[in-house]
């Protein structure tokens, strides 16, 4: 039997795996080329390379421990900045593919739908933190 989503305790690296469930989503919608053109591989490029960044942004920024070094939290909330620099450029990319390469507007929606909520979450996340190690800077 299955835990009801509202009684399932919430994971700390849910941020992270928030960002595999949007690589694996830009990766299958990338892949088809009747909206990704291959001679439109700048485009889809970039958008692929700025999935894998966020990930591995959050990824980078959770391994860190602070544990009352103001260097290490700064190196923290620099990565959990770029994540979020990315979920922009992301936003931007998925924006400009809507409109130039034909993406159909469910698909879209949904697609900035996650990209909003991760970034949602990184905030959040961040304010944490500044909560925790914020006496740090």
């Amino acid at each position: 039997m299955s835990v009801p989503k509202r009684l399932r305790k919430k994971c700390k690296l849910k941020a992270f795996l928030d960002a595999c469930d949007l690589v694996e989503h830009t990766l299958e919608i990338t892949a088809n080329p009747k909206v990704f053109k291959p001679e439109q591989s700048a485009v889809t490029d970039k958008v692929k390379s700025a999935v894998f960044d966020i990930a591995r942004f959050i990824w980078c920024a959770n391994d860190i421990k602070v544990r009352d070094d103001a260097a290490l939290y700064a190196e923290r909330r620099r990565l959990q900045d770029m994540a979020m620099t990315c979920c922009r450029e992301l936003l931007f990319l998925i924006n400009l593919s809507w409109g130039v390469m034909h993406l159909a507007e469910g698909k879209a929606v949904y697609w900035i739908g996650q990209a909003v909520d991760l970034r949602e979450e990184i905030a959040a996340w961040r304010a944490s933190d500044a909560r925790r190690y914020g006496h740090l800077r």
